[in-house]
């Protein structure tokens, strides 16, 4: 759930490539999606598609030769290539982007160390558009 929704992804694939983990629909529904996580074996960039190896934990989804192998081919748009694997990365961005309205760059670092400690520590926990959207607005 968090990589899904609230680590910073690489929406226009420009890092994508073989071997990356990855955050995809596994298998289409008009009302309950089944998103999963996998890793990148091909990619087929004429026809913006990929394969992918789900992880094991999301494959009881998967039907015929999808589930024996594993591998699923899913279009590109389904694909999404989590910059952020880990919570204290998340935090790190949130803590960045909350410090950043401070004066000086005393202050920011002041208030960075002390919103990241809040946010590791779990004491805090922001809005899932705060937490996914905080310190990327402009950033490239």
């Amino acid at each position: 759930m968090m990589l899904d929704r609230y680590s910073f992804k690489d929406t226009e694939k420009l890092t994508l490539s073989i071997g990356d983990f990855v955050v995809l629909t596994v298998k289409e529904d008009p009302k309950f999606p089944a998103r999963g996580l996998g890793f990148i074996v091909e990619l087929d960039w004429e026809n913006k598609k990929a394969h992918v190896l789900v992880e094991e934990e999301y494959r009881h989804v998967l039907e015929g030769g999808e589930a024996k192998t594993g591998i699923v081919v899913r279009s590109l748009d389904v694909i999404e290539k989590p910059l952020e694997i880990f919570y204290e990365q998340i935090a790190k961005r949130n803590a960045t982007g909350l410090a950043a309205v401070e004066q000086t760059e005393e202050k920011r670092k002041e208030w960075f160390e002390k919103f990241y400690e809040q946010l590791v520590s779990l004491n805090f926990v922001p809005a899932g558009r705060v937490l996914y959207g905080a310190w990327f607005v402009g950033q490239k």
